[in-house]
């Protein structure tokens, strides 16, 4: 069974017209405490570089939170991300700045996490909105999600339901479907619970949110960002990025905030850049471009380590299934035309 969903091609319409110059996004981590943050933030780092260069957009990460008192520095940046933590007090005030300012913003997992929302008042409950941490789910598991609006830049294209990452999931003590700034992207199924291993840290009923945006802002809270660990061993037993939905999800994110234009179909292409189809036959994987005969395919894991390559003179590339395994691939074509980016999953 394959999961496809469209990926960026090289750039946007506006960009096409405009500028070709990638976004530039910055993760800010800490690595500080506790094994699953820790290997989320390195698996986020050994991710990203290449998932950038893929996909029109440069990846920075620094443990420096002083960087968003630097408004010549921090300005540089389409996106900011909070891999793991949130700013230290000395550092607040110039990324409350940044982001009045117009900058856009991805949080992950416990960068929201607070035991007093008045610990950040203007960052908990004016900007995240959801206050302090209420509950969460043990052990790490993955959910079925709710999209809630299929039409959203960030959703758009998605089915009504999909198969998340594993994360341990929170909720909070705000109810953020009362609060007219924020609009809930994902939620928790219903058909997901009961959720968690642990029945005593189990969900088995609510409204939870997982994916909103604060309309008043350009920002994405994302609640996943915790793997499941084996933490005598201090091994990941799962990776949040070989979940294809939830790249491609932040990948949306990444691009609205940044002010690419989605097209219609829910990918972002410029004019002239034919997109890809592509299909699972029996046993072979094609690959086709819209109005294009001639073109190169190169098929690259996470790690952008390259598994095929080839290419086609009538249209269509081929490759049997049985020689890449189960696992989460780029596909990547070059034309005279330009360039194509997909990501799929293959189980």
């Amino acid at each position: 069974m394959i999961f496809c969903f469209p990926v960026l091609a090289s750039m946007s319409l506006a960009d096409a017209q405009t500028n070709t110059a990638p976004l530039k996004v910055l993760a800010l981590f800490s690595a500080g405490y506790d094994a699953a943050h820790i290997n989320y933030a390195h698996e986020s780092n050994a991710f990203f570089p290449n998932f950038a260069k893929q996909n029109n957009f440069t990846y920075d990460s620094s443990k420096n939170w002083d960087m968003l008192n630097d408004p010549t520095l921090v300005q540089k940046y389409q996106v900011v991300m909070f891999m793991d933590d949130q700013p230290p007090a000395s550092a607040r005030a110039g990324f409350q700045k940044y982001m009045e300012n117009g900058g856009g913003f991805i949080g992950y997992h416990v960068s929201a996490f607070c035991t007093s929302a008045s610990e950040w008042d203007w960052y908990h409950t004016k900007f995240l909105g959801a206050g302090a941490f209420r509950s969460n789910t043990w052990g790490p598991t993955p959910a079925t999600m709710k999209v809630e609006d299929v039409n959203h830049p960030v959703t758009k294209g998605f089915p009504v339901t999909f198969k998340s990452e594993t994360s341990e999931w929170y909720n909070w003590t705000n109810d953020l479907r009362k609060n007219p700034d924020i609009k809930v992207l994902c939620s928790i199924d219903p058909s997901s619970y009961p959720l968690g291993t642990d029945p005593n840290q189990s969900w088995r009923s609510g409204d939870n949110p997982i994916v909103w945006t604060n309309t008043k802002f350009k920002m994405i809270y994302c609640n996943s960002g915790h793997n499941d660990m084996d933490y005598a061993a201090n091994k990941a037993k799962s990776l949040t990025w070989s979940n294809a939905q939830h790249c491609q999800l932040i990948l949306n994110a990444i691009n609205w905030l940044g002010g690419r234009i989605a097209t219609s179909t829910g990918a972002y292409a410029a004019q002239g850049n034919p997109q890809m189809q592509i299909q699972m036959g029996n046993p072979e994987l094609t690959v086709s471009r819209t109005g294009l005969g001639e073109f190169g395919i190169s098929i690259l894991d996470l790690q952008g380590n390259k598994i095929a390559q080839g290419r086609s003179a009538n249209g269509i590339y081929s490759i049997e299934k049985n020689r890449i395994g189960k696992g989460f691939y780029i596909i990547q074509s070059n034309s005279t035309l330009g360039s194509a980016t997909q990501t799929i999953t293959l189980h």
